[in-house]
């Protein structure tokens, strides 16, 4: 009896060793931000495993890496970085087996205005290219299943297109197409123009920069002159010279001031969500702007948390029936 069970427990043992064995490894792909590793994510599917360096309530101009962000930068077999993160002179010099980087966006066709790299991730055209270029990295990775990261990078792309026709019909549906929104940065200039809405600025056209007088009463005169009613700031900014630029504008002329991320709030955010989020803010924001609503002295005035209370479980629910459908 004894030696039966002795048998029993070696081919159980060598059972799951021949299991282990025959699990495939995954790919690692390490982002420097989450919205490229949850494209990686969207492309390689189950056969990688996708982390990211910068936090969703960092800001990627200030952030600085970790140990374990130089662990994760020298077992990466796939890297992917904007190519312009101040912090990557941090890293080490040889990042992943495969690395995609700004000549790759730039080679590919990206439109990329004024050196703006937020165009890589906020603009949707791009995006599409974006994955097309994962897809190719993880297929020179993973030769064997390089069909399968073409199909999803494709798949990928139609959900864009799907995205962009939500866009659409969300701004036309609250009668938004028409507005001009100010900008004190250069992050949101992308998605803006994604959105079709029209803008003006930016002031600041880097991070650091301080405007001059004479360019402040400039932008201030065309805010007047072109009845805008909402300034757009980086929500990681809030507290930093674009924040305290756009309360001092909002305070003098009584327009209203709304707040975006970047990147996802949350690394479980997709990409979908996150430009959806985006969207539903601003939308929420310039439909507060417009009730005549400042936010001379609160961050958040009544109104607008209802609006973008209202917007996201819209856009949530949108999300869910497409999903079950």
């Amino acid at each position: 009896m004894r030696k039966i069970l002795l048998l029993l427990v070696l081919v159980l043992v060598l059972t799951t060793i021949s299991y282990v064995r025959a699990e495939p490894r995954k790919i690692l792909v390490v982002a420097t931000i989450p919205p490229l590793a949850a494209i990686a994510e969207e492309v390689g599917g189950e056969r990688v495993e996708v982390a990211y360096l910068v936090p969703g309530t960092s800001d990627p101009h200030q952030y600085a890496p970790t140990l374990r962000d130089i662990n994760l930068v020298m077992a990466c077999d796939l890297f992917i970085e904007v190519g312009k993160e101040p912090f990557l002179n941090s890293l080490p010099e040889k990042r992943g087996k495969v690395k995609l980087s700004w000549n790759n966006w730039t080679n590919a066709g990206l439109l990329i205005r004024d050196g703006n790299p937020h165009y890589i991730w906020l603009y949707l055209e791009n995006v599409k290219k974006v994955a097309r270029l994962v897809a190719k990295a993880l297929a020179k990775l993973d030769p064997e299943h390089s069909e399968f990261y073409l199909a999803r990078a494709n798949k990928f792309a139609a959900k864009i297109e799907n995205l962009e026709k939500w866009i659409r019909a969300y701004v036309r549906a609250h009668g938004v197409g028409e507005e001009t929104v100010a900008l004190i940065g250069s992050h949101f200039i992308p998605l803006v123009e994604s959105i079709g809405l029209k803008f003006m600025g930016p002031l600041l056209e880097s991070e650091g920069q301080t405007p001059t007088p004479k360019d402040l009463n400039e932008f201030i005169r065309r805010i007047e002159e072109s009845g805008t009613k909402l300034i757009v700031v980086l929500a990681t900014q809030r507290d930093a010279d674009e924040g305290r630029i756009a309360r001092s504008i909002a305070s003098e002329k009584g327009i209203s001031i709304v707040y975006l991320h970047g990147i996802q709030f949350h690394g479980s955010d997709d990409y979908f969500e996150y430009i959806k989020y985006t969207v539903a803010s601003l939308v929420a924001g310039i439909e507060s702007a417009r009730s005549g609503t400042s936010e001379e002295k609160s961050e958040w005035s009544t109104t607008t948390i209802i609006l973008a209370t209202i917007a996201l479980l819209e856009a949530i629910l949108l999300l869910k029936w497409r999903v079950l459908k």
